[in-house]
């Protein structure tokens, strides 16, 4: 009987291993259709999913409640969401993550609540037993309006720990920049 070498079973699995950790990485928002409840004159909801993280933004135009809504084309285990607040002056918040399946089952996917500033990165682990294609991001009354940068949908946990030093890191596993 002949034997495999060993290093040829290990990228075998390696391989069968790879598409989960490139689902990982891929911002599963970015350039999808996106609508929102209210938008003020100049910030459509549309920027907070396109390439520039810290030139254009979603603002509700209000002091919430407030929510965004991503539709993925189709549906999507996900994993976490990361978002970056335009929000000034700083104060307290909630969020909450929901995803739609196509049959309209609505599932609660993450929450968090805290204090939130202008540039920040809001990371909520989410998850769900089923796949969804909408996720609203829903976001509380707060010292500020409710506004966004960026919004980030991830299949598993966000490539890199998100904080502000790091998300330059984060943009550039996407963008190549």
């Amino acid at each position: 009987m002949r034997r495999t070498p060993l290093s040829l079973l290990a990228f075998a699995c390696f391989l069968l291993a790879l598409p989960a950790v490139v689902h990982a990485q891929v911002n599963l928002a970015a350039g999808k259709p996106v609508t929102a409840n209210s938008f003020f004159a100049g910030y459509p909801a549309a920027n907070a999913v396109d390439p520039d993280t810290s030139g254009t933004a979603w603002n509700a135009g209000n002091f919430g409640p407030s929510w965004i809504e991503v539709d993925l084309g189709a549906e999507y285990l996900i994993g976490s969401f990361v978002g970056k607040a335009a929000a000034a002056p700083t104060g307290e918040i909630s969020h909450s993550i929901t995803g739609r399946r196509n049959i309209g089952t609505t599932l609660s996917l993450g929450s968090w609540s805290g204090t939130v500033g202008m540039d920040q990165l809001v990371p909520i682990p989410c998850s769900t037993a089923l796949p969804v294609r909408y996720i609203r991001i829903t976001s509380a009354s707060s010292a500020s309006w409710i506004a966004w940068w960026d919004v980030r949908l991830y299949e598993g946990s966000a490539p890199v720990r998100a904080t502000t030093d790091t998300w330059g890191r984060i943009k550039s596993l996407f963008t190549g920049r």
